[in-house]
């Protein structure tokens, strides 16, 4: 709250600074574009827009208040639903400045809500061939490389086409490695597709940069897709909490005790070696009788049913859950 009030004071006394000025100059631009810009700021899109629009043609193309205004004034009247408007400011700001990725993306946006996505697509890749452009134009972060990727596959979708989609989606996160935006959008899409071999490699590639949220969505999903090697690798993440690591370590000995695959006995071995103690092992009997329950594999859940039953017998340490709150998907 007390945040809340500061940013609001700081936006009246802006508006205050700026109206005193406009009382000596009214007809000044920079003060007209400071005013627009204020009231964008604070989300008064329709304010904003009437100020600024009127603005469009007061300054050279090569000043550096003009692409900002174009961009301003075309999201402005986006936002307060004058959609023929923006769409004209767009197009012409596009015009005047091809480079901008920023302008270019908007417009996509609004041209994809429209239905419009085989057009929204091309400017979303104009934007991407035209990447970064922070150091030219008013840029916000990942427009021209990871949120522009990530639209795109999102557009992708929409038309159908799932292998540019994910192709996409891999792109934002080799600019991101950590945009968890893509990575949920490319886990089901790849899975779905059959293609989890491509999960496994990305996640190989990427393992020692993985931060806890990627991981978050990375460990739940190589459970679901019942893949030893994805959770192998995953178990060398550093950012993986001990506890979570152990289960996974714990369950990887139980799937290579079902079905051990002759290429995996060194893993096996070092698995075993690395045991974790017996209260996260009756932990992963548990979890693994439950996920032969929800999907009525009966026969499934009476073994482990008989595992849990022998495991209860010994005695077990008296330990809090080694779930992470982090981690609820494992839960």
């Amino acid at each position: 709250m007390d945040k809340e009030l500061q940013l609001k004071n700081k936006h009246s006394r802006n508006l205050g600074l700026i109206n005193q000025g406009l009382e000596l100059d009214p007809d000044s631009p920079a003060l007209r574009y400071a005013l627009g810009a204020e009231y964008y700021q604070q989300g008064q899109y329709d304010v904003a827009s009437d100020i600024l629009l009127p603005l469009l043609n007061s300054f050279p193309a090569g000043s550096g208040f003009t692409s900002d205004i174009y961009l301003k004034t075309a999201f402005a009247l986006h936002g307060s639903g004058r959609l023929e408007e923006a769409e004209a400011v767009f197009t012409a700001g596009i015009a005047l400045f091809p480079d901008f990725t920023e302008l270019s993306e908007n417009y996509a946006l609004l041209l994809s809500e429209q239905g419009y996505d085989r057009k929204a697509y091309a400017y979303l890749l104009r934007a991407l061939q035209c990447g970064d452009a922070s150091s030219k134009y008013t840029s916000s972060s990942g427009s021209g490389t990871y949120r522009t990727s990530l639209l795109a596959g999102e557009v992708c979708e929409k038309l159908f086409l799932f292998r540019e989609a994910a192709a996409h989606y891999e792109d934002a996160i080799y600019f991101h490695v950590n945009y968890s935006a893509a990575w949920k959008e490319l886990v089901p899409l790849r899975l779905l597709a059959g293609e989890a071999d491509r999960l496994i490699s990305l996640t190989r590639s990427h393992i020692d940069a993985l931060d806890p949220n990627t991981l978050n969505i990375l460990v739940p999903a190589a459970l679901n897709a019942r893949s030893p090697e994805w959770l192998t690798i995953l178990c060398g993440a550093p950012s993986l909490p001990l506890p979570v690591r152990e289960l996974l370590q714990v369950l990887l000995i139980i799937i290579y005790e079902q079905e051990p695959p002759s290429s995996a006995a060194g893993q096996h071995h070092s698995l075993q070696n690395g045991l974790p103690p017996h209260s996260h092992y009756q932990l992963s009997l548990e979890y693994l009788w439950a996920l032969s329950c929800r999907e009525g594999d009966e026969g499934s859940a009476k073994r482990w049913v008989s595992r849990i039953t022998i495991s209860s017998c010994q005695p077990i340490p008296a330990k809090t859950s080694p779930y992470p709150a982090a981690f609820p998907g494992l839960c």
